[in-house]
């Protein structure tokens, strides 16, 4: 380093800086400096190197309790007044202060610090160290409530843990402070590190330990499964609920493992083996007789419409103040059997949807009996998203979804004045992604399914979270977002589902992105391919997705006929959703004016005429989601049929409605569908117009492709942005 007086600044060579052993002669100036220390102090700087960068005063409370460590706050004084630690308060305010405050931490004032004072123990020692320490923290805490500070102990304990096991109750102590430590990691949301803890307490675990330490060996293996799932590690977690499962002395204990196991068949496709051992768990718990008399194989429907009225009339008015009043029968059993039936109505959604219904009435039969609890409200809305779903014929699209939707609300207000959190993730999958959009404006719903993914997470409830992921793009993608954004969320959502490997989830998001890529600019944006391969030849289950994909992707593209084809495979399945219905009536009857100009069939024409009346009724519950459209239907038909001034203040109004209720997508295809009626009827100046307003929804929507496509007709119209 030297002072350039030509170029008037300090100039200096980088290579010769780096070159020079500068690292090592900072530690070999601390480390003899910190030699001339007395030899209390030096003890002091060798315990605290021992716990890290610093150490938390919980720690240090326990310590000055043992002989052994009595005066180590004297030697953290003098530290400090070395200048080689501070202490710093609650309120992350560095501090000489060597007094004591709550939640105080001293840390070394730099890591090469901490690193000098433990090179004070010799290499051999340092496991035997950690050991002494670990076990004089664990002398002095036993029967305390030791909050974060077990984290520090069992650190230290495990870290020289062949120098401490040398009795079984030694191995069983740790054992049990790591299992301490890795249910606090749990309720922090930090399943990696609880899986850490939890599997070195199982190792720890002696020979017939379920003999002699049943309740330890039962929690042990359920938590080191639940952290294992909640980490995507399925193969390690199903190891350990066999164990239960071989172990466990009764259904109660194997009950939270069963519940674990039906999850992981799920994420993995295997819904059937879900659906089976959801039957045999809940014949165990005492659900034989209903299982037998309501839900035989082959299961024809012929008595659910009165299960429903009669269920529908108990639950007619209620208010929360009456369902609150129920009594509650707080039976372990009941809170399993409700938990149970909640996910089997999922997972028979799959595979045998016909026993949706009954087994949703059966859920609001057992919660007015049995009263209000978290997953009896669970099942309330599941009732309601049975019914809100149930449209199986076109007559039946414009049914009432008013009562199940104020039900809905009623489940989730009373879900506020319950302890919950552990199943909110689940609560907002079934009322955002499946009820809510029918009366609420389906962008909020996207965002509050975005918040149930994040619980889901948090609680290690992955299936919820994953679920509410996939509605969230879903309705999103329906509702008009930015594709781009869209793009980006699908694959954060797609990289955290391989990650857990949820087969079932990476299908729908590779199915979600085909879409988004597709209406970006047909697909172009993948650089590395668009993840069809991987789809295969999807199973029936996914079918609705795969065509209500494709029918939407067909739409967008302009192919009719091809749109036509999957609308038409969509509508033969029985178990196609109301929601899914309204939507893509929207676009098969806005697409079918585009094969009536080649041909005029009966067919043809029923078809924009039903998805109206469909919709109007819609509208009627929502008419943020589905106003708009119904004035686009109704101002294509009146331009098919020449009635023009009609036409004309209708697209108007398909325009305004889009706008306000914030779907771009189809407020630039109504200004391009009017575009298209003014260019047929010669009026090219308003045509002109039009096209450009939705030249402009198109671009800020994010779709190249329809960007590319109405400057097209702007060229061929002879005219640019005006």
């Amino acid at each position: 380093l030297e002072y350039s007086v030509r170029k008037r600044r300090w100039i200096w060579d980088e290579q010769a800086i780096t070159a020079m052993d500068i690292t090592d002669n900072v530690l070999s100036l601390l480390t003899n400096k910190m030699s001339q220390l007395s030899e209390r102090v030096q003890s002091t700087l060798k315990v605290v190197s021992c716990f890290g960068f610093g150490i938390h005063e919980s720690v240090i409370d326990l310590l000055s309790a043992t002989t052994q460590y009595s005066n180590i706050r004297e030697g953290l004084d003098e530290l400090i007044w070395e200048s080689f630690m501070v202490t710093v308060a609650g309120d992350s305010t560095p501090s000489s202060d060597s007094q004591s405050s709550s939640g105080r931490t001293w840390k070394f004032v730099h890591d090469k610090v901490r690193e000098a004072a433990y090179c004070l123990i010799a290499e051999e020692e340092k496991d035997q160290y950690h050991a002494d320490l670990g076990l004089v923290l664990h002398s002095v805490s036993k029967g305390k409530k030791l909050g974060d500070a077990v984290f520090p102990i069992v650190d230290q304990i495990n870290r020289g843990l062949q120098s401490v096991l040398q009795t079984p109750a030694m191995c069983i102590a740790s054992a049990e402070l790591n299992l301490e430590a890795g249910v606090k990691c749990c309720e922090q949301s930090d399943f990696s590190t609880a899986n850490t803890y939890l599997t070195k307490a199982l190792s720890l675990l002696p020979n017939e330990t379920w003999a002699s330490h049943y309740n330890l060996s039962l929690q042990l293996h359920f938590l080191s499964a639940k952290s294992a799932y909640s980490c995507g590690n399925g193969e390690k977690a199903c190891e350990a609920v066999r164990v239960i499962l071989k172990e466990g002395s009764c259904i109660e204990d194997k009950v939270d493992a069963y519940f674990l196991l039906v999850n992981i068949f799920q994420a993995r496709e295997e819904a059937e083996n879900a659906y089976l051992t959801c039957l045999e768990v809940l014949a165990d718990l005492g659900e034989k007789e209903f299982l037998d008399d309501q839900l035989p194989d082959g299961c024809d429907g012929k008595d659910i419409p009165s299960m429903v009225a009669e269920m529908t009339k108990n639950l007619e008015c209620k208010t929360e103040e009456e369902m609150m009043a129920i009594k509650v029968d707080g039976a372990l059993q009941i809170s399993s059997i409700m938990k149970f039936y909640s996910f089997m109505t999922i997972v028979a959604y799959f595979v045998k949807p016909e026993v949706v219904l009954p087994i949703c009435c059966r859920m609001v039969e057992l919660t007015l009996a049995r009263g209000v609890t978290k997953h009896s409200l669970m099942g309330l809305l599941q009732y309601s998203a049975a019914l809100c779903q149930r449209s199986r014929h076109k007559t039946e699209i414009a049914s009432e979804v008013q009562a199940p939707c104020n039900l809905a609300k009623l489940a989730i207000s009373l879900l506020d004045r319950i302890e919950s959190s552990d199943i909110i993730g689940r609560a907002y999958f079934i009322y955002y992604g499946l009820i809510a959009h029918y009366a609420e404006p389906i962008q909020s719903c996207g965002k509050w399914l975005s918040k149930g993914f994040e619980a889901g997470l948090s609680n290690g409830d992955t299936f919820s979270a994953f679920f509410c992921a996939n509605h969230h793009i879903r309705l999103s993608l329906i509702g008009g977002g930015n594709l781009s954004t869209l793009l980006r969320e699908s694959d954060y959502y797609l990289s955290v589902v391989e990650q857990h490997g949820n087969i079932l989830s990476k299908k729908l998001f590779l199915m979600y992105q085909q879409t988004i890529r597709v209406l970006i600019d047909k697909g172009g944006s993948n650089q590395n391919g668009d993840g069809a391969n991987e789809l295969g030849q999807s199973d029936v289950r996914m079918a609705e997705t795969m065509n209500f994909q494709k029918a939407l992707q067909s739409f967008w593209l302009g192919h009719a006929e091809r749109c036509h084809h999957y609308v038409l495979k969509l509508l033969q399945a029985h178990t196609i959703g109301r929601h899914h219905r309204l939507i893509i009536n929207f676009y098969h009857g806005i697409s079918s004016f585009t094969m009536l100009k080649r041909q005029r069939t009966s067919k043809l024409k029923q078809i924009p005429k039903e998805a109206i009346i469909a919709l109007r009724a819609a509208a009627k519950d929502s008419r943020w989601n589905y106003r708009n459209k119904v004035h686009l239907l109704e101002a294509e038909l009146s331009s098919h049929e020449g009635r023009n001034e009609d036409a004309n203040s209708l697209y108007a109004a398909a325009i305004i409605a889009s706008r306000s209720s914030r779907f771009i997508h189809e407020q630039g295809l109504a200004c391009e569908l009017a575009g298209f009626h003014y260019k047929k009827i010669g009026d090219l100046q308003r045509a002109l117009g039009f096209f450009n307003q939705a030249k402009s929804c198109y671009a800020e929507w994010g779709s190249e492709m329809k960007v590319e496509g109405i400057t097209r007709q702007l060229a061929i119209l002879g005219g640019g942005t005006l």
